[in-house]
């Protein structure tokens, strides 16, 4: 015999052997069943009436489920274990709440019973829990019933609250609007949806109610019962037209007219009238208008949540997107447990659905974000001398953007400034970050002449009477497509004095994960070609150093000779003169405003390469680097750069990337020519390191 066999008695009286892992069966079977009974004896004492009667036979069937148990262990009985983890829970939320989850999910637990298979439990015993599960679900419906009307509101207002404000709020970010426009947009929706919800939840349970009324019988139509003829055919008329066939109808009438001879009291009854009984069902208008509002405003707010508190772009939108999925996955379960399926299935069922459509408006919203971005750009009130601001941010590094001559206001990573920043109000000292197209620098005597043609521009600089700095130095550009890391300004070119053509133009900020990339664009919209160049004109600085303490290379071969009037005369070998910077030179020893040629590009990857750095005494640096089409540089330094206060100033440096020398237009040194319809981009950037 094994050492983990024992003896036992069965109902009958039979002795069978059994093991060690049957007892510890039973010890568990006898456990759940102690449990349940002690769940409905709590559940009834917060009853009365007849509901209070059901809950404490159900708990006498228990026991006596229990006692088999009992018997069956005998001397072995010892102290039962704890119950489950699912009892131990029941019996918790049934000493609290006392309430419809509680039934729910007991009439889930008796249809898992597993006395139908297990040998030891009797056919009496399997067939009391599946009848148990009967009596639950008519308890539990009768409870569902009571709140089914507030419940149904209050469920279908938070659900549509977390998915159309998630959707709503994804398919605006998603067109990279300023976050406040976000927030707004996502407040408003909360309103305007919960106002909405409520007043459509009380005139349709109002509606519904008043269909329910008009269906009941007319209690002053059993006043003329006892006058009635005695041919049933027209009493059976009224059986019939609520529903019954001919025949019962016939047997109802006749029943009725037996009454009516032995002097009982009459009455049509409700018999067949489908929805007589529903007014709880329903539930009151009032009650389902301020439970839609209150849980959808409450559902509503979740994916508003990130902007209220400060983020924006990406990390706000997966924010948002996690906490809906919460909150729709618990939604979800309550609707299973209330259902008395399973939680977790209504649960996925949920998060697919909400997430489903949320996905649907980001795609439309990416889809059109070029579209809007615009227009809603313009909603934008700042009124600036640099335009519009977009700000950009990401992984550390922060940079705004300005739409008047599509300036880089400022950059910075890690809270390092890499840009000189521009002033909030304030025209933008020495042309700090603007665009310079279709040519930088200057053109002397504002006239050039190419392909035989003479033309004559606005001179822009009077003190010099030179045309400096292109034909979109004060042109306010308009923000095309735009994400959290990036953002395309656009301008158009029009023929005006000295420029006959028609050019479309562009500039794209993207953030790097140290520092930024700036790609420029432009495409002849005339119908012969025509001459382009473009350059920028960033204001350089490692953080809080002093820009003297900081120092400067530049890894150019040549320089471009100028008059007094900054106007080139000649070109140059650096080497062996003051504008070698090729080891490196002290900023504060430096006096400039020198274009340098033939640029050389270090460290080239893609076609890009680094060509003038600034480092700090710590060792960080500033690098600049271009596309090996830029092969120009101009480096300015002033010792005139101002305070926000305007009341001290202090050295700044320049370092500005160009596609060609200055007066390219008569020159030629690195102009290019644009046919008709073709187009021409290229790059650089700035990083920390």
């Amino acid at each position: 015999m094994c050492v983990d066999a024992f003896i036992a008695t069965t109902d009958t009286g039979s002795i069978v052997l059994r093991t060690k892992a049957d007892r510890r069966r039973w010890r568990r079977y006898l456990a759940d069943e102690l449990a349940e009974a002690k769940i409905y004896r709590d559940l009834a004492g917060r009853r009365d009436g007849e509901e209070r009667d059901i809950l404490l036979s159900l708990a006498e069937a228990e026991d006596r489920h229990a006692q088999h148990w009992i018997d069956l262990l005998g001397p072995d009985l010892g102290t039962p274990p704890k119950p489950s983890a699912d009892s131990r829970i029941l019996g918790s939320l049934a000493r609290v709440f006392g309430s419809v989850f509680v039934l729910a999910l007991m009439q889930r637990n008796e249809g898992k019973s597993p006395y139908e298979t297990d040998a030891d439990a009797t056919d009496a015993m399997a067939a009391d829990e599946r009848i148990h599960g009967e009596v639950v679900r008519g308890l539990a419906m009768r409870s569902r019933m009571k709140l089914a009307g507030t419940f149904r509101a209050a469920v279908f207002g938070a659900n549509d609250g977390l998915v159309s404000n998630l959707a709503l709020v994804l398919g605006i970010g998603a067109t990279g609007v300023p976050a406040i426009t976000v927030l707004f947009t996502g407040i408003a929706g909360l309103l305007a949806g919960s106002l909405s919800l409520a007043a459509g939840e009380y005139v349709s349970v109002s509606s519904q109610r008043e269909l329910i009324a008009a269906s009941k019988p007319d209690t002053d139509a059993d006043q003329a019962l006892p006058d009635l003829d005695l041919d049933a055919n027209e009493l059976a008329l009224v059986y019939r037209a609520r529903g019954l066939d001919a025949a019962d109808a016939q047997q109802r009438a006749t029943t009725m007219l037996a009454a009516r001879g032995g002097g009982q009291p009459l009455a049509l009854g409700d018999d067949g009238i489908p929805g007589s009984d529903d007014d709880d069902a329903v539930g009151s208008p009032l009650g389902a208008a301020v439970s839609s509002f209150a849980f959808f405003a409450v559902g509503a707010l979740i994916p508003v949540l990130p902007w209220i508190f400060g983020m924006s772009g990406t990390p706000a939108i997966l924010l948002a997107a996690a906490l809906v999925g919460l909150a729709l996955l618990a939604t979800g379960a309550i609707v299973g447990l209330l259902s008395g399926v399973s939680p977790l299935t209504r649960a996925l069922r949920q998060i697919a659905i909400g997430f489903g459509a949320a996905a649907v408006t980001y795609a439309l919203g990416l889809a059109f974000g070029a579209t809007l971005s615009c227009p809603l750009g313009r909603l934008e009130p700042v009124i600036s001398p640099t335009g519009r601001s977009v700000v950009l941010e990401a992984d550390g590094v922060r940079a705004e953007i300005g739409t008047v001559a599509g300036i880089l206001r400022s950059l910075t990573v890690d809270g390092i400034a890499l840009t000189e920043p521009t002033i909030e109000g304030h025209v933008p000292q020495f042309g700090n970050g603007i665009v310079l197209t279709p040519w930088p620098n200057r053109v002397k005597d504002a006239v050039w002449s190419q392909r035989g043609d003479e033309h004559h521009l606005a001179i822009t600089e009077p003190r010099r009477g030179n045309a400096l700095h292109g034909l979109l130095r004060y042109a306010d550009y308009e923000i095309g497509e735009q994400t959290e890391r990036s953002v395309v300004l656009g301008a158009i070119i029009t023929p005006q004095t000295g420029w006959p053509w028609f050019m479309d133009t562009w500039v794209r900020y993207e953030l790097e994960s140290d520092g930024i990339t700036v790609t420029h664009g432009a495409v002849n919209l005339s119908g012969d070609s025509a001459p382009y160049a473009v350059g920028t004109h960033p204001f350089l600085r490692v953080g809080g150093f002093d820009v003297d303490e900081l120092t400067l290379t530049v890894l150019a071969d040549g320089y471009v000779k100028v008059d007094d009037r900054l106007n080139p005369v000649g070109y140059a070998d650096v080497a062996g003169t003051d504008f070698d910077l090729r080891a490196g030179r002290r900023v504060g020893e430096l006096e400039l405003d020198t274009a340098f040629e033939r640029v050389k590009h270090a460290n080239i990857t893609g076609g890009s390469g680094d060509v003038a750095w600034l480092d700090a005494p710590d060792g960080r640096r500033t690098t600049l680097w271009q596309n090996t089409s830029w092969n120009y540089l101009q480096v300015f330094t002033t010792s005139s750069w101002e305070n926000a206060r305007g009341d001290q100033r202090r050295r700044a440096i320049a370092v500005e990337p160009m596609t060609a020398a200055p007066d390219a237009l008569n020159s030629g040194r690195g102009l290019r020519w644009i046919e008709a319809g073709g187009s021409w981009e290229g790059s650089w950037g700035l990083r920390l390191s």
